[in-house]
């Protein structure tokens, strides 16, 4: 397996792994699936921006992906990003999370980020304990801010400090 940056052959793969999460789990916040044309445009930002998107590929095909993203808009917040980590529901529990955060922990590093959040919605045990093992801090719960499936959701706020 390698981890390697996404190219525009990937992001039909990359659509497909974020919907399936999008029709199946509470780890994001989308309620109907992203269109081929959305997901493009979303790839396309991020280059733009200059926000790394990164897969793990195996014989060539693509087994998960992670990206960082802006933060917030306003330009106070530029050297802080938000992490995504995604694996196909066939290939979980094989290290590739693993893999892909700690590639995008190293990319953040090189673009002088200071700080990486993720928002990991209540329950996503998976998703905490991968975080935790790289070093990001519970720092905060957001009660109720999420809504999907008829049920209002936490989302708990974790903090990567990467200047510690």
């Amino acid at each position: 397996m390698i981890i390697r940056d996404a190219q525009e052959k990937d992001i039909e793969k990359i659509n497909k792994i974020y919907n399936k999460a999008v029709k199946d789990l509470t780890v994001n916040f989308d309620t109907e699936p992203l269109s081929l044309l959305e997901q493009t445009n979303w790839y396309q930002k991020h280059k733009d921006e200059g926000y790394p998107i990164i897969v793990a590929e195996k014989n060539e095909e693509v087994l998960g992906w992670a990206s960082l993203s802006k933060w917030s808009e306003k330009e106070g917040y530029k050297y802080t990003v938000e992490n995504s980590v995604y694996v196909e529901s066939t290939n979980r529990n094989k290290g590739i999370g693993n893999k892909l955060l700690e590639k995008l922990i190293q990319k953040a590093k090189e673009k002088e980020f200071k700080n990486i959040i993720a928002l990991i919605t209540e329950g996503n045990e998976i998703s905490i304990t991968l975080h935790e093992k790289f070093g990001f801090k519970k720092v905060g719960t957001l009660h109720k801010v999420g809504y999907k499936f008829d049920q209002f959701i936490d989302v708990d706020l974790f903090q990567l400090r990467l200047d510690e």
